[in-house]
This record gives structure tokens, C-alpha cells and sequence, in this order.
């Protein structure tokens, strides 16, 4: 009770003095608030809380209402370069959002769990730059990232769910909420459930967003889930009078040019800005590269409306020239989104990876097109566990609580990593929970469109999921993506 008291106290103030202050004031005010105790100022504008040294982003703290946990995914992510779809988030929802690194933004966190700046990626800033991708060199960049990083001997167990459940327990108690609702998103499940063992009283409503779920089999099998998010694609398309490949068969098109000898072998590739016109890089792709970024588009908001146009090429000429666009980064894309020790660690700790790396092999036999792309993500996460010096489960075991937990789960149709097939099997003993699929959207939708986020206040408010959807056809229709020709 006292800590209801002192947070309703505090968020009052809060907010009656940012009646009388600007918009930047007022923004300062609320990282002052959340500086107070064992707090101290970063320059993200964020909060380092000393005890748990974790970074702690407080969005709209001056908001009255349930606050909301945000379990970010990963595992490993930095909140910094989400902060404005989490500020966005939090608009919408009218609510205060507060997001818990499980890994420090700061610049020694930095230092130890990442590796040097440029040492993976293959967008070159300039020709004399650009490096010839194979697995090979990747790999050989995994295990000189790995060894340059200064790690403690417990650091696997800093970046582990329930490490990072329990800093999110201290905190809470430390800033005084008694309960916040908490939405999470897809690898942050894992460490909801550590949370809900540790601190179950304070959780509240639950809204799991694209939900990593490793303790069914089909989990594991990318390489369907992949397959199943093309056949999506190309039907909206063969549906969409608009979509510049709707007399084609879209998916049997990616297949085509996903084979390997579809690349010029010294072909490097301009990344132009379609806005600008401007060069943002140079790309030498392989057909391991092009389907990595084709993912890539599937899962992220505005990318997969410019794939018809690119795989709907007639000749190798053709789509060398529209290449460039599968490659053109989008404003926080660029940023260092991960921390490479929290990533992998998590990722090998967590996973049972044998049975992924036993799924793609499978999967890569049923789709040949595949098969390069594949073996490439099967072999890299062995050589980085293998680097780091970890040695995966062999098993997940089914949540505890699954059966009785009460939560709404959202996700899209294009989703090929957590795709809504594999969630409902994985929560199908859950009696207490309620789906919403969207359209035209990837991995993580709650960023995806305003009417996503309805839905999900609506839960949160009421309790209950909206039937119908605040969404309609036309709020998650593609506009697909045609040059302008100037005649």
C-alpha cells in the first residue's frame, strides 16, 4: 500500500508541474523524478539504476493510471534506438511505459559485450570497402568479435532472464508501483515468465506480442515458417489490382531468384535512396545476403512493400538494378540495435538449439531455394555459442502457469519467425486467452499501426479483447512500392 501511495503522490506532482512548464521542461522534470534514490543521470535520458545497473526509460511519467512494463525482445536489445516507438507506444495508450534494459546502455556495458565498431555488417560506405560475403568470413568475424570482448566470469548469468526478472522486481519496489500491466514482445517472454515466479502479485493485465514459444517442435522449423509467410505475401498481391507482380506467381518468383547462380559474382550493388536519390551504400549480395534482407522486410513495417517490385525482375539485369532497394536502411536500422554478448548468450543459454539446428536441416531439404540461407544462420549460431563457450539445453520445459495464464496475444499473418500457427499450439492449453492476427504485417506488431494499439488499450483497460478489431482493411493494406517514371 505505501508504495501505491508514494507512486500516485509523486505522479501528481509530477504532472501538476508540468502543467506549468514546456514540453522540454516538463520531459526533464519526469528523468529528475525517476533520478530520485538510487538513480543516476544518463545522457540517452534515461535513468541508471546503481543497484541492478540496468538503464531505465520512463515514458509519459507524468501520466495517471496503471503504468506499463515493456519487455523489449532480442534477447539483448538496447532501448535507446526504440525509444520513439516506445514514446509513441505510450502516447497512444495514454499511458506511462517504462522499459528495464537487461542489458546496460552505458558506454563500459558497451565495451564488454559488444565488439568493435564495423566489425560485422556488409553495407560499405564506399566501393574500395565492400567486402565479398561468404559464411566463411562471417564466421571468422563471429570469433574475433567474440574474443575481443572483456567478459566477467558470471556475465552469462547478468544477461539471463531471471537476473534480468529480478533487477525489473527491485526497481519496481525501489520506485514504488504496486502493480503495471506489461505488455511483452517476442524473446522478452522468457523473461516474463522468470518474473511471474518471482513477482506475480504486481503483474496485472498481460498482452504477449509475437511470443517466443521454444517449448513445441514446430517452433523450431524456420524454414516452414518461411515458406508459409511467401504463400501469404504473394496472395495479398495476387489479390491487389496495385501489386506490381499481381499477374505472377510472387512466391515461386522469390524462389527463382534466391538461387545462387542468379548473382553476378563481382556485381557490386548501389544502395540508392529512393527519396533522395542518393547512394547510401555499396553491397556485394549473395543469395545467403538477399534472403536475410528479404526477411528482414517481411518482419519490419514498411519493407514488404517493396518486394513485388523487386522479385517481380525479368531479367538477372533487372533485378541487379532493383537489388538495392532490399538493401536501403531505414533510420535506426543503421544504430547498434544489440548487444552481441546478450544476444548470443541468451540465444545459446535459453534455446535448445539442437533441435533448431536439426529443423533447418530439414527444412532446407524441402526447400532447396533455402538451403543456402539455412545452413548459413544454422552454422553461424553454433560457431558464436562455440565462441562464447556455450553450451545450449537440450530441452525446454512448458511454462509454468501456461494453462491458467489470461493474456491477449497479438501477431502478424507475415510473421515467419513466431509465426500465429505455432502460438496457438504452444498456448492451446490456455483457456484464458485471446488472439488477434494482422494482415499485412511481420514480426512485432504493436509499432505496426495506430489501430494495433487500440486493440491493445483495449485490453488493457477492460480486460477483455476487442471483438471486433479497431482495425480495418484499409489500416493495414500495402502500398506497394512503384518507381515514378518521368515522361
Amino acid at each position: 500500500m505505501k508504495y501505491r501511495v508514494r507512486y500516485i503522490i509523486a505522479a501528481a506532482a509530477v504532472f501538476l508541474a508540468s502543467l506549468l512548464m514546456t514540453p522540454a521542461q516538463a520531459q526533464s522534470d519526469s528523468v529528475k523524478y525517476c533520478l530520485t534514490g538510487s538513480y543516476v543521470s544518463t545522457d540517452s535520458g534515461s535513468c541508471f539504476h546503481e543497484s541492478t545497473q540496468t538503464d531505465v526509460f520512463w515514458f509519459n511519467s507524468h501520466l495517471i493510471g496503471r503504468p506499463v512494463l515493456y519487455l523489449l525482445g532480442g534477447p539483448g536489445l538496447y532501448p535507446e534506438p526504440h525509444k520513439d516507438r516506445l514514446q509513441s507506444l505510450s502516447n497512444h495508450l495514454r499511458r506511462p511505459v517504462i522499459v528495464i534494459s537487461g542489458v546496460s546502455n552505458a558506454v563500459s556495458s558497451r565495451s564488454r559485450y559488444d565488439c568493435p565498431e564495423g566489425q560485422t555488417g556488409w553495407i560499405a560506405p564506399t566501393k574500395r570497402q565492400v567486402q565479398k560475403f561468404s559464411p566463411d568470413v562471417e564466421a571468422s568475424n563471429i570469433v574475433t568479435c567474440a574474443s575481443a570482448l572483456t567478459l566477467s566470469k558470471d556475465w552469462l548469468e547478468d544477461v539471463s532472464p531471471l537476473k534480468h526478472a529480478q533487477a525489473i522486481k527491485t526497481v519496481r519496489q525501489d520506485i514504488g508501483i504496486a502493480q503495471w500491466d506489461i505488455i511483452s514482445e517476442s524473446f522478452g517472454l522468457h523473461v516474463f515468465w522468470a518474473l511471474k515466479k518471482i513477482d506475480a502479485a504486481a503483474i496485472s493485465a498481460v498482452i504477449f506480442d509475437s511470443p517466443d514459444t521454444p517449448w513445441v517442435p514446430s517452433y523450431f522449423h524456420f524454414g516452414q515458417h518461411l515458406d508459409k509467410a511467401f504463400g501469404e505475401f504473394a496472395e495479398g498481391c495476387r489479390k491487389d489490382w496495385l501489386c506490381p507482380a499481381r499477374r505472377q506467381n510472387l512466391k515461386e518468383e522469390i524462389y527463382t531468384w534466391l538461387a545462387p547462380d542468379r548473382y553476378e559474382p563481382d556485381a557490386i550493388i548501389d544502395v540508392v535512396d529512393v527519396k533522395s536519390g542518393a547512394v547510401d551504400g555499396y553491397v556485394l549480395p549473395s543469395s545467403e545476403q538477399v534472403a536475410g534482407r528479404l526477411v528482414q522486410s517481411l518482419m519490419t513495417v514498411r519493407n514488404p512493400n517493396r518486394l513485388p517490385y523487386i522479385f517481380s525482375a525479368h531479367s538477372r539485369e533487372q533485378f541487379q538494378d532493383r537489388l538495392g532497394l532490399l538493401f536501403l536502411r531505414y533510420g535506426r536500422e543503421s544504430q547498434n540495435l544489440v548487444s552481441f554478448a546478450g544476444y548470443h548468450g541468451g540465444r545459446c543459454s535459453v534455446l535448445p538449439l539442437s533441435n533448431w539446428y536439426s529443423a533447418l536441416l530439414k527444412d532446407a531439404a524441402q526447400f532447396p531455394a533455402l538451403r543456402p540461407f539455412l545452413k548459413y544462420i544454422s552454422e553461424t549460431q553454433k560457431v558464436a555459442c562455440q565462441s562464447l563457450g556455450i553450451e545450449a539445453p537440450t530441452q525446454f520445459a512448458k511454462p509454468e502457469g501456461l494453462d491458467t495464464i489470461k493474456a491477449f496475444i497479438i501477431g502478424g499473418a507475415l510473421d515467419p519467425v513466431t509465426p500465429m500457427s505455432v502460438i496457438r499450439e504452444a498456448f492451446s492449453s490456455a483457456a484464458q486467452v485471446d488472439y488477434n492476427v494482422y494482415d499485412n504485417v511481420g514480426h512485432v506488431v504493436s509499432s505496426a499501426q495506430p489501430c494495433i494499439v487500440e486493440d491493445m488499450k483495449a485490453y488493457l483497460d477492460d480486460g477483455q479483447a476487442p471483438l471486433p478489431s479497431h482495425c480495418r482493411g484499409r489500416d493495414l493494406k500495402l502500398y506497394y512500392f512503384t518507381p515514378v517514371v518521368v515522361r
